[in-house]
């Protein structure tokens, strides 16, 4: 069953926007329930359809280090059974302070769990496969 969540308040989202754009790992701390919010209003300022295991891949497209983002994750599907990923392009996004604030670390892998600014690597994937949602 989906646990739903009343919205993240603006500013707090803001905030941890702000600490995102400065601290590719600002976002590690914060509690399960604060992280579900946040990702549910990245996801819908991208209009993207979401499901509560699926990951999310954020780059842009002719962006050399997303392909290879997306290479690594199908090179770690082959190993391990990953969650299905969607792919969003930034462009796409309606919020300003999100472009601008994710923008500075894709790709950006978003999983149930965590979000993941680039570099990350296959063990990074995998630890991510093997966390319980």
């Amino acid at each position: 069953m989906l646990k739903l969540f009343s919205v993240m308040n603006p500013k707090k989202f803001h905030n941890h926007l702000h600490t995102l754009k400065h601290d590719r790992f600002g976002l590690s701390t914060l509690l399960a329930d604060e992280f579900y919010q946040f990702r549910l209003q990245i996801l819908a300022e991208f209009q993207a359809d979401h499901t509560l295991n699926d990951w999310y891949l954020i780059g842009t497209d002719g962006c050399h280090l997303c392909q290879i983002a997306s290479e690594l994750l199908a090179q770690t599907a082959t190993i391990q059974n990953l969650p299905p990923i969607q792919t969003l392009d930034l462009v796409d996004c309606q919020s300003v302070p999100i472009i601008d604030s994710l923008g500075v670390h894709i790709p950006i892998l978003i999983t149930p769990t965590r979000l993941l600014c680039y570099p990350f690597g296959m063990m990074d994937i995998l630890s991510l496969s093997q966390q319980a949602y």
